[in-house]
């Protein structure tokens, strides 16, 4: 009853449970209280008090002086494990059937299609709004890299990602909360940051339906999993259940979002994504799979839920970021991002927008064990880096490739002003990159009514 309320009639339970934002529940040391409250007053702060510590082993719960819970603290700590049942769902094994669609016969419309995509978009249209350098920490602004970069005050670098994929997730929840994670992970290792510890948020339909989880008890999986396997400790995390349509009882896709933090010690130079010199060397490590599952390409182009999402090797996600850590320690990346959401074309796009400058690309170079250019190109497989590198660091790539067991091939070049993507002799894309960079930019303000 002492407890400060937004609604009037709330009952004891809906207080005891609500997940109201902006509250801060502090334990203040005795005798403090008079401090600690003139610290609330300067900052006009509503506060209560609203109990004590006791000494024995009881949490008791009064309201308007009425008992309403009393319980053993051992009760609380190591409370008793609900065993919930877990079906695998049925549309799994049946969307993994699904049938390809037909390859595009104009992949530049489609490649220009894929840029405007909500997911790919350039989103300067929401973070252009706040203020990204409250405190004049932000060493890499929003949108220059696949992470942000804050400076410390031991002059040490903070890298942060947030990541998730329900997509692959809906399709396969083991493989697409570790690939979240990856991609997370991915993120921080192209600025240069050693990951350091994750935290997750996992929501999630009804726990009670079986099928839900079971998705959540993979998903969970997966990212203990990548976790021991990375050596990236989990710090904290949350559960929200029960997110689903009220009319119809249909749950959301798995969605555990995760957050990563790394570590940048060597602060001389940070990698971004865009391409900065011309002539420079692009390199793709990793392997690109027929993995459209989940993919952009898939659900946007297509209109098509299903496939096989791609699966991550934890062997060579580890791998892949220790070579990347050590190339950019040692000076040999110019510009530098994973592939990820729109596979190898969206990330050489976003790589040549924000440089603003072309390349020459020739996918027959590129590792796959695709047999059609459209699954080469927006392919999401993990665990792949785009490199672009001086010519005389080529060498120092492809040792540090044969020292980690990371496939390794020179797949294009930097050029001027246009982007130009082949196959062999065979040219099938050459766009300005003017055009491209206005299917990028404009595409929110557009979905925003901002741009007619």
């Amino acid at each position: 009853s002492k407890i400060p309320l937004r609604e009037t009639d709330m009952s004891p339970t809906e207080t005891l449970i609500s997940e109201s934002q902006e509250r801060m529940l502090f334990v203040i040391k005795k005798d403090y209280e008079e401090e600690i409250l003139k610290i609330f007053d300067k900052y006009e702060l509503q506060y209560s008090t609203i109990g004590i510590v006791t000494e024995n082993n009881k949490i008791i719960i009064k309201n308007n002086g009425l008992e309403i819970a009393n319980l053993p603290v051992e009760t609380i700590v190591n409370a008793p494990i609900i065993i919930r049942a877990k079906k695998i769902p049925s549309y799994i094994n049946k969307l993994k059937k699904i049938k390809p669609p037909k390859e595009p016969k104009d992949l530049t419309t489609t490649i220009l299609n894929m840029l405007s995509s909500p997911t790919i978009a350039n989103k300067k249209w929401v973070y252009e709004q706040y203020d990204h350098e409250v405190g004049i920490r932000t060493v890499i602004k929003p949108g220059q890299s696949g992470a942000a970069v804050l400076r410390l005050d031991n002059n040490k670098l903070l890298a942060v990602k947030v990541d998730g994929n329900p997509k692959h997730c809906y399709l396969d929840p083991f493989n697409g909360a570790a690939g979240g994670l990856a991609e997370a992970c991915r993120n921080i290792v192209s600025v240069g940051g050693k990951p350091m510890a994750m935290i997750n948020h996992c929501q999630f339909g009804d726990p009670g339906n079986s099928e839900v989880f079971w998705t959540f008890s993979e998903s969970v999986r997966g990212m203990a999993k990548f976790c021991k396997e990375l050596n990236v400790p989990c710090v904290g995390g949350k559960v929200s259940f029960y997110n689903e349509d009220v009319g119809t009882g249909t749950a959301i896709k798995p969605s555990p979002i995760v957050s990563v933090i790394g570590l940048i010690e060597e602060t001389d130079y940070i990698p971004k994504m865009g391409l900065r010199k011309e002539e420079d060397i692009i390199i793709l490590l990793g392997i690109t799979k027929l993995e459209m599952g989940g993919s952009e390409y898939y659900e946007y182009i297509h209109n098509i839920t299903g496939g096989i999402a791609p699966k991550i090797d934890f062997y060579a996600e580890s791998n892949v970021q220790k070579l990347v850590l050590e190339s950019i320690k040692k000076g040999f990346v110019n510009a530098i991002t994973d592939c990820s959401k729109g596979g190898l074309a969206i990330a050489l796009l976003e790589m040549s927008i924000l440089g603003e400058l072309g390349f020459d690309v020739n996918l027959n170079n590129v590792i796959s064990d695709c047999n059609r250019i459209d699954d080469i190109l927006f392919s999401e497989s993990h665990s792949r880096f785009i490199l672009s590198i001086d010519k005389q660091h080529i060498k120092n790539i492809e040792d540090l490739a044969k020292k980690y067991n990371v496939p390794c091939k020179i797949i294009g070049k930097v050029i001027t002003s246009c982007v130009s993507i082949r196959f062999g002799e065979n040219k099938i894309i050459s766009i300005p990159l003017d055009d491209i960079k206005k299917s990028w930019i404009t595409a929110i303000p557009k979905y925003m009514d901002e741009i007619f």
